[in-house]
Protein backbone atom coordinates (compact mmCIF):
# COMPACT_ATOMS: atom_id res chain seq x y z
CA UNK A 1 0.00 0.00 0.00
CA UNK A 2 0.93 4.09 0.13
CA UNK A 3 4.19 3.41 2.12
CA UNK A 4 4.28 7.18 2.00
CA UNK A 5 0.98 7.84 3.88
CA UNK A 6 2.85 6.06 6.75
CA UNK A 7 5.71 8.66 7.14
CA UNK A 8 6.16 10.50 9.93
CA UNK A 9 6.17 14.79 9.65
CA UNK A 10 6.75 17.30 11.52
CA UNK A 11 4.20 20.09 12.53
CA UNK A 12 3.27 21.33 8.85
CA UNK A 13 3.39 25.22 9.24
CA UNK A 14 0.02 25.35 6.98
CA UNK A 15 -4.03 24.38 7.51
CA UNK A 16 -4.40 21.71 5.31
CA UNK A 17 -8.83 21.03 4.53
CA UNK A 18 -10.24 19.37 1.80
CA UNK A 19 -13.47 20.64 0.06
CA UNK A 20 -15.82 18.53 -1.66
CA UNK A 21 -17.89 21.32 -2.62
CA UNK A 22 -16.79 24.28 -5.45
CA UNK A 23 -18.80 26.88 -4.58
CA UNK A 24 -17.40 27.24 -1.03
CA UNK A 25 -13.69 27.75 -2.22
CA UNK A 26 -14.66 29.55 -5.66
CA UNK A 27 -13.83 33.39 -4.55
CA UNK A 28 -10.11 32.58 -3.20
CA UNK A 29 -9.47 29.63 -5.95
CA UNK A 30 -10.12 32.41 -8.88
CA UNK A 31 -7.70 34.81 -6.70
CA UNK A 32 -5.34 32.25 -6.27
CA UNK A 33 -5.00 31.51 -9.72
CA UNK A 34 -4.54 34.23 -11.27
CA UNK A 35 -0.93 34.64 -9.63
CA UNK A 36 0.41 31.01 -8.28
CA UNK A 37 2.11 28.84 -10.36
CA UNK A 38 0.41 26.25 -12.32
CA UNK A 39 -1.58 25.07 -15.26
CA UNK A 40 -5.06 25.87 -17.03
CA UNK A 41 -6.12 22.39 -15.65
CA UNK A 42 -6.25 23.30 -12.59
CA UNK A 43 -8.30 26.28 -12.80
CA UNK A 44 -11.77 27.38 -11.49
CA UNK A 45 -13.20 27.92 -14.97
CA UNK A 46 -12.27 24.34 -16.54
CA UNK A 47 -12.62 22.47 -13.31
CA UNK A 48 -16.12 23.81 -12.62
CA UNK A 49 -17.19 23.68 -16.03
CA UNK A 50 -15.92 20.00 -16.15
CA UNK A 51 -17.52 19.03 -12.44
CA UNK A 52 -20.91 20.06 -13.76
CA UNK A 53 -21.29 18.45 -17.07
CA UNK A 54 -18.69 14.83 -17.22
CA UNK A 55 -18.04 14.87 -13.80
CA UNK A 56 -21.38 13.85 -12.75
CA UNK A 57 -21.90 11.62 -15.20
CA UNK A 58 -18.74 9.73 -14.15
CA UNK A 59 -19.98 9.89 -10.43
CA UNK A 60 -17.21 12.04 -8.86
CA UNK A 61 -17.08 13.84 -5.82
CA UNK A 62 -14.08 17.19 -5.92
CA UNK A 63 -11.56 16.77 -3.14
CA UNK A 64 -10.15 20.80 -3.15
CA UNK A 65 -6.91 20.18 -0.76
CA UNK A 66 -6.13 23.29 0.25
CA UNK A 67 -3.06 24.70 2.20
CA UNK A 68 -3.28 28.11 4.34
CA UNK A 69 -0.67 29.88 5.73
CA UNK A 70 -0.63 31.37 8.84
CA UNK A 71 -2.38 34.47 7.83
CA UNK A 72 -5.06 32.62 6.08
CA UNK A 73 -3.89 32.95 2.68
CA UNK A 74 -3.65 30.06 0.37
CA UNK A 75 -0.16 28.53 -0.10
CA UNK A 76 -1.25 25.55 -2.15
CA UNK A 77 -4.66 24.13 -3.96
CA UNK A 78 -4.57 21.20 -5.39
CA UNK A 79 -7.82 19.65 -7.34
CA UNK A 80 -8.44 15.85 -7.30
CA UNK A 81 -11.81 14.00 -7.58
CA UNK A 82 -12.55 10.71 -5.89
CA UNK A 83 -14.33 8.64 -8.84
CA UNK A 84 -16.39 5.95 -7.77
CA UNK A 85 -16.18 2.91 -10.54
CA UNK A 86 -16.88 -0.64 -9.62
CA UNK A 87 -17.28 -0.49 -6.28
CA UNK A 88 -13.40 1.35 -5.87
CA UNK A 89 -12.43 4.89 -4.28
CA UNK A 90 -10.14 6.32 -6.95
CA UNK A 91 -8.50 9.53 -6.60
CA UNK A 92 -7.38 11.36 -9.42
CA UNK A 93 -7.02 14.73 -10.69
CA UNK A 94 -10.58 16.43 -10.86
CA UNK A 95 -10.86 16.65 -14.55
CA UNK A 96 -9.08 14.32 -15.35
CA UNK A 97 -8.91 12.52 -18.58
CA UNK A 98 -9.45 15.97 -19.83
CA UNK A 99 -6.28 17.66 -19.26
CA UNK A 100 -2.65 17.79 -21.01
CA UNK A 101 -1.27 18.17 -17.41
CA UNK A 102 -1.74 17.67 -13.63
CA UNK A 103 -0.06 19.61 -11.45
CA UNK A 104 -1.61 21.86 -9.24
CA UNK A 105 -1.63 25.78 -8.09
CA UNK A 106 1.28 26.86 -5.65
CA UNK A 107 2.64 30.21 -3.97
CA UNK A 108 6.45 29.47 -5.25
CA UNK A 109 7.61 31.84 -2.59
CA UNK A 110 6.48 29.01 -0.29
CA UNK A 111 7.88 26.16 -2.38
CA UNK A 112 10.71 27.64 -2.62
CA UNK A 113 10.93 27.80 1.67
CA UNK A 114 9.96 24.04 1.80
CA UNK A 115 12.39 22.93 -0.80
CA UNK A 116 10.13 22.77 -3.92
CA UNK A 117 7.78 19.43 -2.56
CA UNK A 118 4.74 18.93 -0.56
CA UNK A 119 6.33 15.94 0.85
CA UNK A 120 6.49 16.94 4.47
CA UNK A 121 2.72 17.77 4.04
CA UNK A 122 1.96 14.44 2.43
CA UNK A 123 0.80 12.65 5.60
CA UNK A 124 -1.78 15.63 6.51
CA UNK A 125 -3.04 15.66 3.36
CA UNK A 126 -3.52 11.93 2.93
CA UNK A 127 -5.25 11.78 6.64
CA UNK A 128 -7.61 14.44 5.50
CA UNK A 129 -8.86 12.32 2.06
CA UNK A 130 -11.79 9.88 2.66
CA UNK A 131 -10.88 6.93 2.30
CA UNK A 132 -10.49 5.46 -1.19
CA UNK A 133 -8.99 2.45 -2.92
CA UNK A 134 -6.84 3.91 -5.32
CA UNK A 135 -4.48 7.30 -6.00
CA UNK A 136 -3.78 7.40 -9.77
CA UNK A 137 -2.35 10.28 -11.13
CA UNK A 138 -1.47 10.92 -14.31
CA UNK A 139 -0.18 13.98 -17.13
CA UNK A 140 2.27 14.96 -14.54
CA UNK A 141 5.69 16.94 -15.93
CA UNK A 142 8.64 16.92 -13.62
CA UNK A 143 8.31 20.68 -13.30
CA UNK A 144 6.18 23.59 -15.07
CA UNK A 145 7.48 26.70 -16.72
CA UNK A 146 10.62 26.60 -14.07
CA UNK A 147 8.85 25.17 -10.83
CA UNK A 148 9.37 21.50 -10.24
CA UNK A 149 6.47 19.40 -9.14
CA UNK A 150 5.83 19.96 -5.48
CA UNK A 151 3.97 16.23 -5.63
CA UNK A 152 7.43 14.62 -7.41
CA UNK A 153 7.57 12.39 -4.71
CA UNK A 154 4.41 10.51 -5.18
CA UNK A 155 5.76 9.67 -8.93
CA UNK A 156 5.79 6.03 -10.19
CA UNK A 157 6.48 5.72 -13.61
CA UNK A 158 6.90 7.44 -16.95
CA UNK A 159 4.00 7.99 -18.43
CA UNK A 160 2.60 6.54 -21.87
CA UNK A 161 2.97 9.82 -23.40
CA UNK A 162 5.43 12.76 -23.51
CA UNK A 163 4.08 16.18 -24.23
CA UNK A 164 5.87 19.01 -26.82
CA UNK A 165 5.80 22.60 -26.45
CA UNK A 166 7.22 25.49 -28.54
CA UNK A 167 8.90 28.61 -26.98
CA UNK A 168 7.52 31.65 -28.85
CA UNK A 169 9.37 34.64 -29.63
CA UNK A 170 9.27 37.12 -32.46
CA UNK A 171 6.90 36.40 -35.47
CA UNK A 172 5.10 33.29 -37.26
CA UNK A 173 8.82 33.07 -39.36
CA UNK A 174 10.95 32.23 -36.33
CA UNK A 175 8.46 30.21 -34.48
CA UNK A 176 7.58 27.95 -37.61
CA UNK A 177 8.89 28.77 -41.33
CA UNK A 178 12.34 28.80 -39.28
CA UNK A 179 11.89 25.39 -38.10
CA UNK A 180 10.59 23.77 -41.82
CA UNK A 181 12.71 22.98 -44.51
CA UNK A 182 12.49 25.22 -48.09
CA UNK A 183 11.22 23.04 -49.73
CA UNK A 184 8.40 22.86 -46.98
CA UNK A 185 7.55 26.61 -46.97
CA UNK A 186 7.39 26.82 -50.47
CA UNK A 187 4.19 23.52 -50.15
CA UNK A 188 3.20 25.47 -47.98
CA UNK A 189 2.61 28.55 -49.35
CA UNK A 190 0.72 27.00 -52.53
CA UNK A 191 -1.80 24.93 -50.70
CA UNK A 192 -2.29 28.34 -48.37
CA UNK A 193 -2.75 30.19 -51.95
CA UNK A 194 -5.21 27.22 -53.57
CA UNK A 195 -6.81 27.22 -50.16
CA UNK A 196 -7.57 31.63 -50.67
CA UNK A 197 -8.20 31.22 -54.24
CA UNK A 198 -11.65 28.23 -53.19
CA UNK A 199 -13.37 31.42 -51.77
CA UNK A 200 -12.98 34.23 -49.32
CA UNK A 201 -10.53 33.31 -46.70
CA UNK A 202 -10.70 34.15 -43.33
CA UNK A 203 -9.25 33.42 -39.86
CA UNK A 204 -9.26 34.25 -36.45
CA UNK A 205 -12.09 34.41 -33.44
CA UNK A 206 -15.43 33.76 -33.46
CA UNK A 207 -17.28 37.29 -33.55
CA UNK A 208 -19.94 36.24 -31.77
CA UNK A 209 -20.80 33.77 -28.70
CA UNK A 210 -23.22 31.92 -31.05
CA UNK A 211 -20.79 31.64 -33.68
CA UNK A 212 -18.45 30.08 -31.04
CA UNK A 213 -20.87 27.21 -30.20
CA UNK A 214 -21.47 26.52 -34.04
CA UNK A 215 -17.62 26.49 -34.57
CA UNK A 216 -17.39 23.67 -31.60
CA UNK A 217 -20.19 21.84 -33.72
CA UNK A 218 -17.96 21.90 -36.67
CA UNK A 219 -15.16 20.80 -35.04
CA UNK A 220 -16.48 17.73 -33.18
CA UNK A 221 -18.25 16.81 -36.44
CA UNK A 222 -14.63 16.74 -37.98
CA UNK A 223 -12.88 15.40 -35.25
CA UNK A 224 -15.16 12.22 -34.85
CA UNK A 225 -15.20 11.67 -38.82
CA UNK A 226 -11.50 12.20 -38.83
CA UNK A 227 -11.51 9.32 -36.03
CA UNK A 228 -13.76 7.14 -37.71
CA UNK A 229 -11.15 6.68 -39.80
CA UNK A 230 -8.60 5.96 -38.19
CA UNK A 231 -10.64 2.96 -35.86
CA UNK A 232 -10.48 5.29 -33.02
CA UNK A 233 -13.46 5.41 -30.66
CA UNK A 234 -15.55 9.04 -30.47
CA UNK A 235 -14.51 11.09 -27.81
CA UNK A 236 -16.90 13.21 -27.12
CA UNK A 237 -19.58 12.09 -25.55
CA UNK A 238 -22.96 14.66 -24.85
CA UNK A 239 -21.10 14.85 -21.54
CA UNK A 240 -17.84 16.27 -23.23
CA UNK A 241 -19.15 18.39 -25.66
CA UNK A 242 -21.32 19.78 -22.83
CA UNK A 243 -17.96 20.80 -21.31
CA UNK A 244 -16.35 22.82 -24.13
CA UNK A 245 -19.83 24.39 -24.55
CA UNK A 246 -20.00 25.66 -20.82
CA UNK A 247 -16.57 26.87 -21.22
CA UNK A 248 -16.93 28.84 -24.32
CA UNK A 249 -19.25 30.77 -22.43
CA UNK A 250 -17.97 34.42 -21.41
CA UNK A 251 -15.67 35.01 -19.71
CA UNK A 252 -14.03 32.12 -21.39
CA UNK A 253 -10.42 30.68 -21.31
CA UNK A 254 -11.13 28.72 -24.59
CA UNK A 255 -9.72 30.42 -27.86
CA UNK A 256 -11.69 28.42 -30.83
CA UNK A 257 -9.05 29.68 -33.69
CA UNK A 258 -10.91 28.31 -36.82
CA UNK A 259 -10.07 29.15 -40.65
CA UNK A 260 -13.13 29.72 -42.98
CA UNK A 261 -14.05 29.23 -46.66
CA UNK A 262 -16.86 31.50 -47.66
CA UNK A 263 -19.38 30.37 -44.65
CA UNK A 264 -17.59 27.02 -44.06
CA UNK A 265 -15.32 26.35 -41.32
CA UNK A 266 -12.64 23.37 -42.72
CA UNK A 267 -10.66 23.69 -39.77
CA UNK A 268 -10.39 24.81 -36.03
CA UNK A 269 -7.31 25.06 -33.71
CA UNK A 270 -8.85 24.72 -30.18
CA UNK A 271 -7.19 25.95 -27.21
CA UNK A 272 -7.35 27.45 -24.18
CA UNK A 273 -4.95 30.21 -22.72
CA UNK A 274 -3.71 30.73 -19.24
CA UNK A 275 -0.71 32.32 -17.64
CA UNK A 276 0.94 33.06 -21.25
CA UNK A 277 0.52 29.83 -22.40
CA UNK A 278 -1.77 28.34 -25.15
CA UNK A 279 -2.83 25.08 -24.26
CA UNK A 280 -3.90 23.13 -27.17
CA UNK A 281 -6.71 20.70 -26.90
CA UNK A 282 -8.46 19.75 -30.37
CA UNK A 283 -6.97 20.35 -33.99
CA UNK A 284 -9.76 18.66 -36.46
CA UNK A 285 -10.40 19.98 -40.26
CA UNK A 286 -12.54 19.27 -42.77
CA UNK A 287 -13.19 15.99 -44.77
CA UNK A 288 -14.47 17.31 -47.53
CA UNK A 289 -12.26 18.37 -50.66
CA UNK A 290 -10.65 20.98 -49.46
CA UNK A 291 -9.00 18.51 -46.82
CA UNK A 292 -6.05 17.59 -49.71
CA UNK A 293 -5.01 21.62 -49.26
CA UNK A 294 -4.04 20.62 -45.31
CA UNK A 295 -6.15 23.59 -43.67
CA UNK A 296 -5.37 22.04 -40.62
CA UNK A 297 -1.72 22.92 -41.19
CA UNK A 298 -3.15 26.17 -42.27
CA UNK A 299 -4.99 27.09 -39.05
CA UNK A 300 -2.15 26.29 -36.70
CA UNK A 301 0.61 27.99 -38.51
CA UNK A 302 -1.91 31.10 -38.21
CA UNK A 303 -3.00 30.31 -34.51
CA UNK A 304 1.00 30.37 -33.54
CA UNK A 305 1.34 33.68 -35.58
CA UNK A 306 -1.78 34.89 -33.62
CA UNK A 307 -0.65 33.45 -30.08
CA UNK A 308 2.96 35.56 -30.66
CA UNK A 309 1.08 38.75 -31.02
CA UNK A 310 -1.20 38.50 -28.06
CA UNK A 311 2.44 38.25 -26.18
CA UNK A 312 1.92 34.41 -24.96
CA UNK A 313 5.41 32.85 -24.41
CA UNK A 314 4.56 29.45 -24.88
CA UNK A 315 2.39 27.10 -27.15
CA UNK A 316 1.50 23.55 -25.86
CA UNK A 317 0.91 21.07 -28.43
CA UNK A 318 -0.82 18.33 -25.93
CA UNK A 319 0.86 14.62 -25.40
CA UNK A 320 1.13 12.58 -27.64
CA UNK A 321 3.16 12.22 -30.47
CA UNK A 322 2.32 13.09 -34.75
CA UNK A 323 3.93 13.74 -37.33
CA UNK A 324 2.93 17.77 -37.69
CA UNK A 325 4.37 18.56 -34.40
CA UNK A 326 7.93 18.31 -35.55
CA UNK A 327 7.69 21.76 -37.44
CA UNK A 328 5.99 22.92 -34.41
CA UNK A 329 8.09 21.56 -31.41
CA UNK A 330 11.47 22.68 -29.45
CA UNK A 331 10.89 21.21 -26.62
CA UNK A 332 9.59 17.69 -25.54
CA UNK A 333 8.84 16.90 -21.91
CA UNK A 334 8.57 13.74 -20.34
CA UNK A 335 5.40 12.85 -18.17
CA UNK A 336 4.83 10.99 -15.54
CA UNK A 337 2.29 8.83 -13.53
CA UNK A 338 1.40 8.29 -9.66
CA UNK A 339 -0.45 5.01 -8.81
CA UNK A 340 -0.48 4.02 -5.54
CA UNK A 341 -2.88 1.24 -3.67
CA UNK A 342 -4.52 2.68 -0.36
CA UNK A 343 -5.98 -0.16 0.83
CA UNK A 344 -5.81 -3.86 0.34
CA UNK A 345 -8.79 -4.07 -1.96
CA UNK A 346 -6.29 -1.61 -4.28
CA UNK A 347 -3.70 -3.33 -4.64
CA UNK A 348 -4.18 -5.56 -7.51
CA UNK A 349 -6.17 -3.12 -9.74
CA UNK A 350 -3.54 -0.35 -9.00
CA UNK A 351 -1.31 -3.48 -10.72
CA UNK A 352 -3.22 -3.47 -13.08
CA UNK A 353 -3.66 0.29 -13.72
CA UNK A 354 0.33 -0.06 -13.81
CA UNK A 355 0.98 -3.05 -16.40
CA UNK A 356 -1.61 -1.14 -18.55
CA UNK A 357 0.27 2.15 -18.61
CA UNK A 358 3.67 -0.03 -19.22
CA UNK A 359 1.95 -1.84 -22.76
CA UNK A 360 0.74 1.09 -23.84
CA UNK A 361 4.59 2.96 -23.27
CA UNK A 362 6.36 0.24 -24.37
CA UNK A 363 3.57 -0.01 -27.99
CA UNK A 364 4.07 3.45 -28.56
CA UNK A 365 7.48 3.64 -28.01
CA UNK A 366 8.22 1.13 -30.84
CA UNK A 367 7.26 2.57 -34.01
CA UNK A 368 6.99 -0.67 -35.78
CA UNK A 369 4.44 -1.87 -32.95
CA UNK A 370 2.76 1.63 -33.24
CA UNK A 371 2.60 1.33 -36.89
CA UNK A 372 0.90 -2.16 -36.79
CA UNK A 373 -1.71 -1.03 -34.75
CA UNK A 374 -2.56 1.59 -36.11
CA UNK A 375 -3.02 -0.06 -39.55
CA UNK A 376 -5.32 -2.74 -37.53
CA UNK A 377 -7.07 0.42 -36.25
CA UNK A 378 -7.69 1.35 -39.82
CA UNK A 379 -8.98 -1.84 -41.07
CA UNK A 380 -11.54 -2.30 -38.03
CA UNK A 381 -12.59 0.81 -38.78
CA UNK A 382 -13.05 -0.07 -42.91
CA UNK A 383 -14.75 -3.34 -42.01
CA UNK A 384 -16.92 -1.54 -39.47
CA UNK A 385 -18.40 0.79 -41.37
CA UNK A 386 -18.31 -1.25 -45.34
Amino acid sequence: MDALSETEASPPPVAIAVHDTIPEIAGDWRAFASKAAGTLFQTLDWCAAWHETVGRTRDTTPLIVTGRKADGTLAFLIPFGLRRRAGLRIVEWLSAPHLNYGFGLYDTLFLEQHGGTLKTFWPEIRAALPRADILHLDAMPPEWRGVPHPLAFLFTAPGANATYILHLAGGETDNVDGRRSGGSRRAARKRDHKLKAAGTFSFGLPETTEEAHAVLDAMFAQQEARLRELGIGAPFDSAVKGFFHRLVEPPSPLAPYRVRIDDEVVATALGGIHDGTYYALVLAMTDGPLRRLSPGDSVLRHTVAACTERGLTLFDLAPGWSDYKAAFTDEEIPLHTAVRALSWRGVPVAATFSTRIALKRRIKGAPALWALLKKVRRMRARIMSG
